[in-house]
């Protein structure tokens, strides 16, 4: 007997359905949400029957308030099916105690209360068994999934306004579920592991190298509009990817790579993760271009800088089913990325130095090493978010130990970089 079991925040009942229609699956499926637990009796790919112990979703209740039939005979339609195993539905249709059409139109209902109510809950757990208990399979009525879930998608959009946000519950369940480690991190990148593969051989060559990264076309453009931006580039425009290869460097190279791979990684928030990335390149500009007055390594900074807000891209896609304020959003992902991108880092088994940056990028005194990167990194955050305001950038300079740039000239300099940044979003 196939069996699955999972959480719905991380797939949500609409998708579970989808699945069980496409793949025309046969089976019983059943959610869970504290106390309250329905289920969906399916047969290829249809639903034949719900069950529910929440009020205003048993079948049985609903014919009794349409008064349709009494208790009693209800009462012994629903004994009389049990013994001769056959399903209550065909049993009522068959002695005339109800038509098909009736019956028909009070399954609907009660399914699409069942997939209205599961649309507000805010977590639950979900199993499918591909089996389905005698009294219920092969019954008269066969619904079809998606018309239904559509209906409730229509209905939970209209009422949706007037439904009381718990917003802090939502952030608790968020926080319980990072700290529980019960976060959908997605597999390394089919590019990035290509790349890593290839550089973990010693006789790899930069022809390789290079082969594989124009399997991707956009990646390539990418790379290339980097190394000839004005914060990069100081030595002539390169027009080969060979040349931006040697230039850029291996850790670069993957970061930026990396960087591509998460821009599509959230489909319903293209525009946010588009602002996460400019940011996050803005960031790496500035890094790099401060290392060598703070005695770090300029590659290693631009590495850190790309990748240091990497866990707000995955939160998006983790919370993107909960309906919450911008408010509430902002205040996720400025309390849990960095815990969230540390997850990531460790999957996508990063580097040292760039675990700990994203980690502490808000707070280098936590850490008990990297602290000169942590500073380079969490300045160069503070500078690329306040752009425009002249005192801010020039506090975030004075911090940083060793760093005898022209101000002046920096100052200036700082306005190009998002716009090179979004040279590369774009």
């Amino acid at each position: 007997m196939a069996y699955i079991k999972g959480n719905l925040t991380l797939m949500p009942l609409s998708d579970i359905l989808q699945w069980i229609e496409i793949s025309n699956k046969t089976g019983t499926l059943t959610i869970t949400d504290g106390n309250i637990k329905k289920r969906f009796y399916l047969q290829d790919g249809k639903i034949i029957f719900v069950s529910s112990n929440k009020k205003e979703e048993r079948v049985g209740e609903c014919i009794l308030k349409k008064k349709l039939v009494d208790s009693n005979t209800l009462k012994k339609a629903l004994q009389k099916s049990r013994h001769l195993g056959i399903p209550f539905t065909g049993y009522l249709i068959s002695e005339g105690l109800i038509d098909l059409k009736t019956l028909e139109t009070i399954l609907k209902e009660m399914v699409e209360a069942a997939f209205l109510d599961t649309l507000r809950w805010e977590g639950g757990i979900f199993e499918f068994v591909d089996s389905v208990p005698p009294n219920v399979i092969n019954g008269p009525v066969k619904l079809n999934i998606s018309f239904i879930l559509l209906q409730s998608l229509k209905l939970f959009d209209e009422s949706k306004k007037s439904i009381p946000i718990n917003e802090k519950r939502i952030i608790k369940k968020i926080s319980d579920d990072i700290s529980a480690g019960r976060v959908d991190l997605p597999p390394v990148p089919d590019i990035v592991m290509k790349l890593n593969k290839a550089l973990e051989r010693d006789d790899t060559s930069t022809n390789e190298i290079v082969k594989i990264i124009m399997a991707d076309q956009i990646l390539t453009s990418k790379i290339l509009k980097i190394v000839n931006s004005a914060y990069y580039a100081k030595h002539g425009r390169i027009t080969s990817l060979h040349q931006a290869v040697l230039y850029i460097g291996l850790k670069s190279l993957i970061s930026v790579a990396t960087v591509h791979a998460l821009s599509g990684i959230s489909p319903h928030n293209v525009n946010k993760i588009k602002n996460i990335l400019k940011h996050s390149l803005t960031t790496a500009f500035i890094a790099r271009a401060l290392a060598p007055y703070c005695a770090e390594d300029p590659e290693e900074a631009f590495v850190c800088g790309l990748l240091h807000d990497i866990g707000k891209t995955v939160l998006l896609e983790n919370i993107n089913h909960y309906r919450i304020s911008d408010e509430a959003l902002n205040e996720i992902l400025k309390d849990f990325h960095a815990e969230v991108g540390a997850l990531l880092a460790e999957k996508w088994k990063f580097s040292d130095v760039i675990k700990t940056t994203i980690r502490f990028h808000h707070a280098p005194e936590d850490s008990e090493k990297y602290y000169g990167m942590l500073r380079l990194i969490a300045s160069s955050d503070r500078i690329a978010n306040n752009s425009a305001s002249e005192e801010i950038i020039s506090s975030e300079l004075s911090t940083l130990k060793g760093t005898k740039l022209d101000r002046e000239k920096f100052l200036v300099e700082i306005q190009k970089l998002s716009r090179e940044a979004d040279l590369f979003i774009s």
